[in-house]
Parts: C-alpha cells; sequence; structure tokens
C-alpha cells in the first residue's frame, strides 16, 4: 500500500478514534517474591456492589494446601463496592486499595505493583471462582513445572447456568494456538510480567496475553475443569461495544502490542502469524457497528502491517488461507466476500 492511502486510512480510524497510544512496556518493576506466598490473586472492582462480596467469598472460601493472598482494587467505583471491600481489609489474606479510576488494566497494574507471589490469578469481581480452583491450577502447575494452567469456564446469570460450559483443551498446550485470549482462569508464573503491563486507557486489555505474556512460557497447560463461573453482565463491555468508537482500540492496540513485542525482542512466528490473520476477522467483527469505511480501514491498515512484518510467511491452516489471500493483495472486497 503506498504511504498517502496508508494515511488515509489511518485518519479514517483517528477521525472516529483517537489512538490512545497505549503500551505495555514496564516502567515500575515488581516487588521482590515472598517465598512465603505461593498466589496473588488480583480481584479488579469498579461499580460491583451487586456481585463484589459474592466474588470474595467464592475466593477465600478455597480449600487449598497453597498459601495465597488477595489484592483486591476499588477502581474509584461510585457506588458502594469501596465500602463493601473495605469489610476484608482486617482479613490476614487480603490486601484492599482504593484509587482514582484508572480502567481495568490500571487496577490489574496497580495489584500486580502489590504482588509478591510465585503465580497470580485475575478474578473479575462480578465472577466467582469455582471451589477447588486455586489447589487444582496450582497443583497442575507445579507438577507439570509449567509457566501457566488454564482451566475451562461456565457462564451463568445469578443462580442458572446460560450457554454451554467453554471447555479448555487438557494437557500440554501451545499458547498462542490453544488458549483464548482473555487474563483470567488462569494461573501465570508472576515473572511473565516483569517486562510488560496491561495497556491502559484502551478497550481490549486482554491481547497482551497471546501477543506478549503466552510466547514467553516455556511450558502450558490446560484442565477441562471447570474454574470459574462468568457473570452474564448486560452492562459489561462485551454485550455494550457494538457501535461505540472505541471499539477501534482493537486496531490500535494490536499494532501497539505489536511493537511491543518488538521492542521485548520476542520473536515473529508462524504461529503468531496465523494468530494475527485470526485477528483481523476478529477486528471485523468487532466493528461491524460502525460501518462499512472503518471495517476497511482496520483491514488495510493491519493488512498492510502483516505484510511488512512477515515477508515469506504462509499458513499451513486452511482456515486462514482465504484471509491470507485477502491480505497478500491488499483486497477488502475479496475478505468481505469471503
Amino acid at each position: 500500500m503506498t504511504g498517502n492511502i496508508l494515511t488515509d486510512q489511518l485518519q479514517i480510524l483517528q477521525q472516529c478514534r483517537e489512538d490512545p497510544g497505549s503500551t505495555c512496556l514496564r516502567t515500575d518493576p515488581l516487588p521482590e517474591r515472598d517465598p512465603d506466598i505461593k498466589l496473588d490473586v488480583v480481584v479488579p472492582a469498579y461499580n460491583v456492589e451487586k456481585y463484589v462480596g459474592a466474588c470474595m467469598q467464592s475466593i477465600l472460601s478455597q480449600k487449598t494446601r497453597y498459601p495465597f493472598h488477595v489484592i483486591v482494587v476499588d477502581d474509584g467505583a461510585l457506588d458502594r463496592t469501596g465500602e463493601i471491600v473495605d469489610r476484608y481489609r482486617e482479613h490476614p489474606q487480603v490486601t484492599v486499595i482504593h484509587q482514582k479510576n484508572k480502567g481495568l488494566s490500571g487496577a490489574r497494574n496497580t495489584a500486580l505493583l502489590h504482588s509478591v507471589g510465585e503465580y497470580v490469578l485475575f478474578v473479575d469481581s462480578d465472577d466467582l471462582l469455582a471451589p477447588g480452583a486455586i489447589e487444582h491450577l496450582i497443583g497442575l502447575a507445579e507438577d507439570t513445572g509449567a509457566d501457566i494452567a488454564a482451566g475451562s469456564y461456565s457462564n451463568f446469570r445469578w443462580l442458572r447456568r446460560v450457554g454451554r460450559k467453554h471447555r479448555q483443551i487438557s494437557g500440554v498446550l501451545i499458547p498462542e494456538h490453544d488458549m483464548t485470549g482473555h487474563a483470567w482462569g488462569r494461573v501465570c508464573r508472576r515473572s511473565l510480567f516483569e517486562k510488560a503491563q496491561f495497556p491502559e486507557k484502551c478497550w481490549f486489555e486482554d491481547s497482551l496475553m497471546h501477543h506478549i505474556v503466552y510466547p514467553q512460557a516455556k511450558k502450558c497447560v490446560g484442565t477441562e475443569r471447570t474454574v470459574c463461573f462468568r457473570r452474564s453482565n448486560p452492562a459489561s463491555i462485551t454485550h455494550t461495544a457494538a457501535g461505540d468508537p472505541k471499539s477501534v482500540d482493537t486496531v490500535w492496540v494490536t499494532l501497539h502490542l505489536m511493537e511491543d513485542r518488538k521492542m521485548l525482542q520476542i520473536p515473529f512466528t508462524p504461529v503468531y502469524y496465523d494468530y494475527l490473520l485470526e485477528q483481523i476477522r476478529l477486528n471485523h467483527a468487532r466493528l461491524h457497528g460502525l460501518g462499512t469505511e472503518i471495517q476497511k480501514a482496520a483491514f488495510l491498515v493491519l493488512a498492510d502491517r502483516i505484510c511488512r512484518d512477515f515477508p515469506g510467511f504462509r499458513t499451513q491452516a486452511e482456515y486462514n488461507r482465504s484471509t491470507e489471500e485477502a491480505v497478500r493483495n491488499m483486497s477488502y472486497d475479496r475478505f468481505s466476500g469471503s
């Protein structure tokens, strides 16, 4: 693509949603490890007065031989969330932090700066940790020497399960292929976050996992056991993002994390190439409510970046071949038609 055409496509995206310039590169070092703490459970909390108590109870009621600590961050909530989490302030296993609103990423990053365990587990404050989840995940990681142990999850609304169980493949995993991109539902060795944090001021912060965290792991394992119950919340970004200009962050965060990956000297691999081809399709779906002009601009911008960063790469995945053909020909019509 010529420079002028690429500039035009970037301008179209900028007019819809200005690039927040988010980076994942860590500037503040993590604390030294406390050998007496095996796991830090991170709970970001914002306007969840109806749910955070049940979430905390599901964590603190875990039966496990592994010593764990809970770091709950009140991210400037406007309801009674802060008051509710303060009830746990005297609990020996809990640290409560209050801060001005910095978003989900900012709350997680604050918690990481207070973490001291060998592993970290992220739990959203409107979700529930399944009984025995900590024991099973840490045991799996310890027994196999894995840096990441991931489990299955189920969705629920109030006390009723909604939809099917989302099964994690069991056994040794190809992390950028066999695991979904969310940060919750898995324990990760804390050292995977020594050079990186969640990108702030943008949506789709969990993209950090596929771009930066997973490829650093020497070994990942999975289990079909359910470790998390995800609340179906009509107010969540998942349910309200359609048509919101912030959906364009799916492009910005991808571009910045690709650059961050270079800075961290994490190789661009065939598996990563396939992931980015899938990302083009995911971007297209996320931007559906913003119209064809935005979808086309997003396709062309990322396709151009892939062509420049992956010369000579060719997918071996049948499901990616039509997307690859469109990308290599810089043809949005071919892409959208397929």
